[in-house]
């Protein structure tokens, strides 16, 4: 049987969506309902059976709303670090593409510094 998990994702920009994660299988809907049937729909029959607990998220004796709150900041933050990690990497990676295409470094100054133009090369 396939686990999936379903979690809101909050944002400033849009009202709150839900996420669906059965393996490397996701997709997101505008109702937790929404979400489970898009990522059922990419199973195969194999993993379709399929039991529903629903964990309400509301403050209960073991996880209070501080507790609730604190969560959701943390996964706030580990989210904004996650993006900044890949937009980091996707850098490296262009950097490191452009660099191997270019081929290696020619000698002298770069042709944006200083010195390597200059008004004489104007005049024949």
């Amino acid at each position: 049987m396939t686990t999936i998990a379903i979690v809101p994702e909050y944002s400033e920009a849009r009202p709150t969506s839900y996420r669906a994660i059965a393996g490397r299988v996701q997709s997101v809907g505008g109702t937790a309902g929404e979400a489970l049937d898009a990522v059922t729909a990419q199973l195969s029959e194999a993993e379709i059976a399929t039991l529903v607990i629903v964990q309400h998220q509301r403050p209960d004796q073991f996880f209070t709303a501080d507790q609730q709150k604190r969560l959701q900041d943390l996964m706030a933050r580990w989210r904004a670090m996650r993006i900044q990690r890949l937009l980091r990497r996707s850098r490296r990676n262009l950097m490191r593409s452009s660099r191997q295409s270019c081929g290696p470094p020619q000698p002298g100054p770069p042709p944006w510094s200083a010195g390597w133009f200059h008004e004489s090369k104007l005049l024949p």
